[in-house]
């Protein structure tokens, strides 16, 4: 008969087994300058991080990514660069890329240590201008699953302390 410590232990197991292997975030920027000046865009991404090494300069391929601006959608069908994700040390620092879609152009930069130089360039036929973007990361179905696991192994524990007393 299988005990409450090895159902726990199979679920961590379980849980470990489903280690993250593609990160994935949301984009946020807005339009600073130019004759676009104030409009916003979002987006949202994904790279599989299992290939950092975590020493130096490093760029990751985008696995999945769309961005919405300029009034239109980027995707991996738009004409352009394989967008990236850029690391130092191991440290996500920002987004490369650059794409095009009919007279439109949209150009995303990483900062060198830290968001801090990250920038959006844009291009339209009303003109040219510069924004700033944040990422945020979306929660992994593995750390919802740790959460879980960890208030049911809480909730286990304190279900035979109260049948011991």
């Amino acid at each position: 008969m299988m005990t409450m410590r090895h159902t726990l232990l199979a679920a961590a197991l379980a849980i470990a087994g489903l280690n993250a292997q593609a990160a994935s975030f949301n984009l946020t920027g807005q339009l600073a300058d130019g004759p676009l000046s104030g409009q916003t865009f979002t987006g949202s991404f994904s790279y599989d991080e299992r290939a950092l090494t975590g020493a130096g300069s490093e760029l990751l391929d985008l696995s999945a990514w769309s961005i919405s601006a300029l009034g239109q959608t980027f995707t991996s069908g738009t004409v352009g660069d394989q967008p990236q994700a850029a690391f130092w040390d191991g440290v996500f620092v920002g987004l490369n890329g650059s794409f095009v879609s009919g007279s439109n152009g949209l150009t995303l930069a990483d900062g060198v240590v830290d968001f801090a130089n990250a920038y959006v360039g844009y291009r339209t036929p009303a003109g040219e201008g510069f924004g700033s973007y944040s990422i945020s990361a979306v929660p992994e179905p593995s750390t919802w699953l740790m959460s879980l696991a960890g208030l049911l192994a809480v909730g286990a524990v304190a279900r035979r302390r109260k049948a011991a007393v």
